[in-house]
């Protein structure tokens, strides 16, 4: 009976690593990040938060990044794990998908990003106001240049993007 045992302990060890029971196993990678999977912010504030994949095995994890709009890809850093998205808007919610893969096992995390727009007191949002003075008509040399300044304020305190249009005749 004695010598029966040390047998027994072998084909169990042997059935053991032939199931698939040994350390060997991979884990998927783990996702590490300084905010929620929801984050809210208004117009014009800055979404900013950290996000990696790490391998609880020590593989190397490689990253991919979808998102709802094709620009909020290009917010995320791969290198410092930092995703910045400065003076967020339009306003609206927008998804962001992070893949880790490992080789063998993949880890999604998604972010939905909420940005509020800013209201006043009434709840309307106020437009871009003009401030500084243009005139209607300017007397230009032929071939002369003409400059003026165009000063815009957003009295929600928001970042304006100003754009200008040249009629040439």
């Amino acid at each position: 009976m004695r010598k029966s045992f040390p047998v027994f302990l072998l084909i169990i060890l042997v059935l053991l690593m032939l199931v698939g029971c040994s350390a060997d196993q991979n884990r998927a990678p783990i996702v590490k990040t300084n905010k929620g999977k929801e984050i809210t912010v208004d117009t014009g504030d800055t979404v900013r938060f950290n996000l990696r994949f790490e391998d609880p095995d020590g593989d190397n994890v490689s990253v991919t990044v979808e998102a709802s709009n094709d620009f909020l890809v290009y917010c995320y850093d791969k290198i410092t794990g930092i995703f910045e998205w400065p003076y967020a808007k339009p306003g609206g919610v927008y998804f962001v998908e992070f893949t880790g893969f490992d080789g063998e096992a993949i880890t999604r995390h998604q972010v939905i990003i909420i940005v509020k727009d800013k209201e006043d007191e009434t709840g309307d949002i106020k437009p871009p106001e003009l401030v500084s003075l243009v005139k209607e008509e300017y007397k230009v040399a032929e071939n002369g240049n003409l400059k003026f300044n165009v000063i815009f304020e957003d009295p929600d305190g928001d970042s304006l993007d100003v754009r200008a249009e040249s009629n040439q005749y």
